[in-house]
């Protein structure tokens, strides 16, 4: 069979417990060594028992604990325990809050016992929660690339943007330079013209000055 026991536990209270066929066994026992010792950053968690497995569920102070056969992996008790919580939750919330230990035994019981024979009977539904957290899962990674692929479009456009400020940056820097080098090359032409004049003007001079007084004369005295 391969869903054999089940309980319901506030902390390590057990509110309600139910075996399937005629198993016997210390499963409750067990089952509450795995609980004061089982990790409290995960809300699920599996303990292997020889050819058994310790399936837990914990949600808000509550502990849902399916055993199984070995060979049914996780899907089929999982999707047993999700059903219980919800279930408990909706109906039995408020009251499992203070009860003591099987004092719920009544009602727990059967709906333990009917939850465990339905998805025994209902395999598929453990197949298609499978087949939805795959493509969830799918999903999410899809998202995952999809958010890293605009992460790093960001950041080629924010380098992009840092190149286009630094070309930018040099197109100021040589138009800077190019007025400063027009300035220099307008006042040195400047200067040669100046330079040019005054030759110039000093040939005039010698040339005025050897006709004057070349020869012995004056053009002054004339």
């Amino acid at each position: 069979m391969p869903l054999i026991y089940s309980f319901v536990a506030r902390g390590t209270t057990v509110l309600g417990e139910a075996t399937q066929g005629n198993y016997e066994g210390n499963f409750r026992s067990v089952a509450l060594q795995f609980l004061e010792r089982c990790p409290t950053d995960t809300d699920k968690f599996v303990y292997p028992v020889e050819d058994l497995t310790f399936n837990f569920l914990v949600d808000q102070g509550f502990s849902f604990l399916v055993v199984a056969d070995k060979s049914e992996g996780r899907d089929l008790p999982y999707t047993c325990l999700d059903s219980l919580r919800g279930e408990f939750q909706a109906v039995y919330g408020p009251q499992a809050q203070t009860a003591k230990s099987l004092s719920m035994q009544k009602t727990l019981g059967p709906l333990l016992q009917s939850k465990m024979q339905y998805a025994m009977d209902h395999p598929e539904e453990a197949s298609a929660t499978r087949g939805l957290q795959r493509q969830v899962r799918e999903v999410q990674q899809v998202m995952e690339q999809n958010i890293l692929q605009v992460l790093q479009r960001g950041e080629r456009i924010e380098s992009i943007g840092e190149k286009t400020e630094r070309l930018q940056a040099g197109a100021q820097q040589f138009k800077q330079h190019g007025t400063e080098l027009r300035k220099k090359m307008y006042w040195q032409n400047k200067k040669w013209w100046a330079i040019l004049i005054i030759v110039i003007i000093i040939i005039f001079v010698v040339i005025f000055l050897s006709i004057c007084f070349g020869g012995g004369h004056n053009c002054f005295n004339n």
